[in-house]
């Protein structure tokens, strides 16, 4: 018997807890932008927005039709409800409203380009964001 590559995930927590993560991350910024800490976090945030903005199937977050599952919509909509955290706010809003310009479907099995350059996108401006709100860069 083999192994389909579609039900293997590395994502290694829950959807929800990545949006928790990253309302975390993003307080300790806020609050403590001269801490010695400051860069490991950057580096931890950087990675959930990156998980965020960019679904994908071998991380169980789009389904075998390339359409986010109701699990990381909920977390999207949890994240959307809340504006105190704008910089994971702006890059989810930046994700959903690309989600529904291509009708909930981002991509196929051979083609992933333009998920990956509005991901990439996306991150690059939350990075650049972080800079700019919190660490006075």
């Amino acid at each position: 018997k083999g192994v389909s590559i579609l039900k293997l995930k590395y994502l290694a927590i829950e959807f929800s807890e990545l949006g928790e993560r990253a309302f975390r991350y993003e307080e300790f910024l806020m609050k403590y932008p001269k801490s010695p800490y400051t860069e490991d976090v950057m580096i931890n945030y950087m990675v959930c927005i990156w998980k965020l903005v960019n679904p994908n199937i071998f991380d169980g977050m789009l389904g075998d039709d390339f359409k986010v599952v109701s699990e990381l919509n909920k977390v999207y909509d949890s994240i959307l409800a809340d504006e105190s955290h704008p910089v994971t706010y702006e890059a989810v809003k930046g994700i959903t409203e690309y989600i529904k310009s291509k009708d909930g479907v981002l991509g196929s099995m051979n083609n992933m380009d333009e998920l990956f350059k509005i991901s990439d996108k996306l991150h690059k401006e939350a990075a650049a964001r972080i800079n700019e709100m919190y660490l006075g860069e």
